[in-house]
């Protein structure tokens, strides 16, 4: 059974972290927009900024989710009421809040750093374009002479690079602040995840007890009823109804048991009947492992049920002994009263006789 739970939380294991991945590759991109957000020749890309805000959009979900599901399950688990839960569920109410008032603070910063970068941006393009156009009308004017116009262009450039530079800055910080994040919801994802398989074993262990227990009762009740019925026969047959039990329990038990477990594990595993070249099980046999464990589930639990059931088969009947027992001396108890009583009548009966007849003979009665 542990070995079935195992699997069954890898797989989940598994499925939480690829979308641990997806939430990744989603704060990835949203960094990736937020840098792009400005051009690199200083001109404010709001496509690239609607790009961002979606991409953070998608991830905040997949950050900020995962204690919806937590809650959810600490509520439907049995034990739900308990302080340690509701710690539990306090605690992880308030990482939610704080990583929504993280993500908010994130999203004004890039906002704010997209509406700093455009004035910016635009007296970048502004001045570039003034110089761009008196470096053609100074040209004429001077004869044709470039020098200047390298110059302005220089310069034109120098200030855009600037400009496009102090535009980037908050964008940058934003976008490094949303990657700072991405390790605190990696550790966050991997405290959920520990939380539910800890939450899935404890039931799987109330499942499995639960279930042992109805059929170690099944158990006790018909060792119960084979035991009254041996106690049922007369005791000159008492040995020849053992017999007969012992036959029937045989024939129907530990005989047909290997041919039935032997076909079972075929059935289960049928890769598993022949071992590899090298002696040891092969990949395939590996693969049906379920196979394996419920074949030996089947082999011992009946097994493990039969003793207990006989065990408990045995103190019931100390039990019941102990009370016949009591009953016996109850009614020794009782003979002995009565026989007490009787003394004491026939005590008084040979007084009222000699008080009748005191020159007589009295005669007792038996």
């Amino acid at each position: 059974m542990g070995g079935w739970y195992a699997e069954a939380l890898e797989k989940r294991a598994t499925a939480a972290a690829a979308a641990a991945a997806d939430a990744a590759a989603a704060a990835a991109a949203a960094a990736d927009a937020a840098a792009a957000a400005v051009s690199p020749d200083g001109r404010s890309n709001g496509g690239a900024a609607a790009t961002a805000a979606a991409a953070a959009a998608a991830a905040t979900p997949h950050a900020l989710g995962v204690s919806d599901d937590l809650e959810i399950n600490l509520k439907n688990s049995p034990n739900a009421n308990s302080e340690m839960q509701q710690q539990q569920l306090q605690q992880q109410q308030q990482q939610q809040q704080q990583q929504q008032h993280e993500q908010q603070q994130l999203r004004q910063l890039h906002g704010r750093a997209v509406r700093d970068s455009r004035p910016k941006a635009a007296a970048a393009a502004a001045a570039a374009a003034a110089a761009a156009q008196w470096c053609p009308a100074a040209a004429a004017e001077n004869g044709g002479s470039k020098n200047c116009c390298e110059a302005n262009d220089a310069a034109a450039a120098a200030a855009a690079a600037a400009a496009a530079a102090a535009a980037a800055a908050p964008a940058a910080a934003a976008a490094n602040g949303i990657e700072g994040k991405e390790d605190e919801i990696a550790a966050f994802e991997e405290k959920r995840c520990r939380l539910l398989r800890l939450h899935e074993l404890c039931q799987g262990a109330v499942y499995t007890t639960s279930a042992s227990v109805v059929f170690l009762v099944a158990a006790c009740y018909m060792v119960s009823l084979s035991l009254a019925v041996l106690n049922s026969v007369p005791h000159e047959n008492r040995f020849f109804a053992n017999a007969v039990c012992i036959c029937y329990m045989h024939a129907l038990g530990d005989v047909p048991s290997p041919f039935f477990f032997g076909w079972l594990k075929d059935f289960l595993a049928p890769a598993c009947a022949e071992l590899g070249p090298d002696g040891k099980a092969t990949a395939e046999c590996l693969q049906q492992s379920n196979g394996l464990r419920l074949t030996l589930l089947c082999m011992y639990t009946p097994i493990v049920l039969m003793a207990l059931s006989v065990l408990a088969a045995k103190s019931k009947g100390k039990a019941m002994l102990q009370q016949l027992q009591q009953q016996q001396q109850m009614q020794q108890q009782l003979q002995q009263q009565q026989q007490l009583l009787q003394r004491d009548l026939q005590q008084q009966q040979q007084l009222l006789q000699q008080r009748l007849h005191p020159g007589g003979t009295t005669t007792t009665q038996p």
